[in-house]
């Protein structure tokens, strides 16, 4: 009783204390709070060995991701995204496009393992969406902690690589490739993300309605084919979490992000309780080759079809960092582009990728 009773209390109480003080954390050891999860639990896994309850981290790696997706989805206004941004839509639908067509090519002519091939899957999420999805389609596909874990090492390489390269290559060269005027007036700011005073029940609420998503879910999977099927599970989770979003009561609910990213934090701590580090490098080749080919002809792919589409390069580049860095790094972009109508559409963006990138992510797979 002992290990299943600490090992609830180190998942709840080590991720807290790491994301409570994440900017702490980012400012002063350059750190971000994901890596400082996953290290902290591998490095409790190497000093305290086999202490902790194996069964009670399953539950919380196999539940901790359901529950943050929708969280993450509720905050995307889609059909203000869609009205008042289309060259942005276009965009996405672009850099979907690429990601999806050169996955789906490195996995069917140089990938020839299925480990490899389920790793395509995994990283089209994570370069369309962001962590959740690559740890969603993981699951999903019944993929180890192993794989999972290095996969998300492999990532952090290469979109520090891409973060680089946009940050101090891509402006100078890409604004002479796509050297189109930027259309100001046809992004405008949502009333809908105004700031307010939220009540306790609000702040409740965008957990209850994802505790409800997630049972719902899972029933339905029970329900039909009689058995809990994790690929399905995670289909009706993004679409409730779509359909979610289109209510503004729901979109505008502050806490859904914070709740979301907390469930990330407590997946990755739990994730480094059971890795053993001696395995973890198996498929690294594999990984490298993947995530460095997929991020960067993708990218070169959609900057040839942005210059046939004749789409602005801030906005291209604004969308290629939302999808493959997360709506977080929108707002340091949009400084750095210094332009602020950038903001809105490049964060809807960034939301829309965690909805699509399991979908797209698992189809590509079911493709090989």
């Amino acid at each position: 009783m002992l290990p299943e009773i600490t090992t609830i209390f180190f998942c709840l109480v080590f991720p807290f204390i790491i994301y409570f003080f994440r900017e702490t954390l980012q400012t002063y050891l350059k750190i971000d709070n994901i890596l400082l999860a996953y290290g902290t639990g591998m490095l409790l896994k190497l000093v305290i060995q086999d202490f902790f309850s194996q069964n009670i981290l399953q539950g919380f790696i196999y539940v901790s991701i359901p529950l943050a997706m929708p969280l993450l989805i509720f905050q995307a206004d889609f059909f203000s995204w869609l009205k008042n941004a289309p060259l942005t839509v276009k965009s996405f639908i672009i850099a979907c496009f690429s990601t999806g067509l050169i996955g789906f090519l490195l996995g069917k002519y140089f990938i020839q393992d299925e480990i490899g091939k389920k790793i395509i899957g995994m990283l089209i999420g994570v370069f369309i969406g962001g962590t959740p999805n690559l740890n969603a389609i993981g699951l999903s596909l019944n993929v180890s902690f192993e794989v999972i874990a290095i996969a998300n090492t492999v990532d952090l390489m290469a979109s520090s690589i891409f973060l680089l390269f946009m940050l101090f290559l891509a402006k100078p060269l890409l604004s002479k490739i796509l050297p189109y005027p930027f259309p100001y007036n046809i992004i405008h700011k949502n009333q809908s993300f105004q700031d307010y005073q939220e009540k306790f029940y609000q702040k409740i609420l965008p957990l209850i309605i994802s505790i409800l998503i997630l049972g719902l879910s899972a029933g339905l999977s029970f329900l039909i084919f009689n058995d809990l099927k994790i690929p399905f599970v995670m289909l009706v989770i993004t679409l409730l979490g779509v359909l979610g979003s289109f209510n503004p009561k729901i979109r505008n609910l502050k806490m859904s992000e914070i709740y979301g990213n907390f469930f990330i934090t407590i997946f990755c701590f739990s994730m480094g309780l059971v890795l053993d580090v001696r395995q973890i490098f198996q498929h690294f080749d594999t990984l490298f080759f993947a995530s460095f080919g997929l991020i960067f002809i993708s990218l070169g792919l959609q900057v040839i079809l942005s210059r046939i589409f004749k789409i602005n390069s801030e906005i291209m580049m604004i969308c290629a960092v939302a999808c493959v860095m997360s709506p977080a790094f929108v707002p340091m972009f949009v400084k750095h582009f210094q332009n602020d109508e950038l903001l809105l559409p490049g964060l809807t963006t960034g939301l829309a990728g965690f909805a699509v990138g399991n979908l797209l992510g698992l189809g590509i797979y079911a493709l090989l």
